[in-house]
């Protein structure tokens, strides 16, 4: 459920792709620190609507400064055999946390400052035609979806569990 970054991706308009020994724990951060930002499309649906999977192109920027509410960090997850990037919102900040929930999951995480590796700065979104098309995030459509989102989620999550309930009764 949660939105990992594709191993295929797009710098500098060039495809790069992921080979065995180049680990990816690593290349995330290289390529921020290198380049000043890292372009990928995403896989999953834990950021759905907002990310379509395997559709959109996200650029994600290194962090300057502290994070704000509705703010998408990229942050590091260790697993037992390798480390993921996950892409979910910042639904509030706390002093030394922040509480990040993805736009399609109903599960809180609490996030470090110290494990985001990078913040989404840019969205395109691909069309029929196969063409990309910028999200403005700065607008008012961007902000009022961010905000409605969050306001809506107890509603979603009423939804999702009469929606279940239907489903085990059928």
């Amino acid at each position: 459920m949660e939105s990992d970054i594709e191993m295929s991706r797009l710098v500098n308009d060039k495809k790069l792709e992921m080979t065995d020994s180049f680990r990816n724990d690593v290349f995330i951060e290289g390529i921020l620190e290198k380049e000043g930002f890292y372009a990928c499309t995403t896989v999953g649906r834990s950021m759905y609507p907002l990310l379509r999977n395997k559709k959109d192109v996200v650029v994600i920027k290194p962090v300057t400064g502290k994070l704000k509410k509705y703010d998408v960090p990229v942050y590091k997850v260790d697993g037992q055999n390798k480390s993921r990037y996950i892409m979910h919102r910042i639904i509030k900040v706390k002093p030394d946390m922040y509480v990040i929930r993805g736009d399609n999951c109903m599960i809180k995480e609490y996030v470090s400052g110290k494990d985001i590796v990078g913040v989404l700065a840019e969205i395109s979104r691909r069309s029929r035609d196969g063409n990309l098309k910028p999200v403005n995030m700065q607008g008012i459509g961007y902000r009022f979806y961010c905000s409605a989102w969050n306001k809506l989620f107890l509603a979603r999550l009423i939804y999702r569990k009469v929606k279940n309930l239907f489903r085990r009764v059928n």
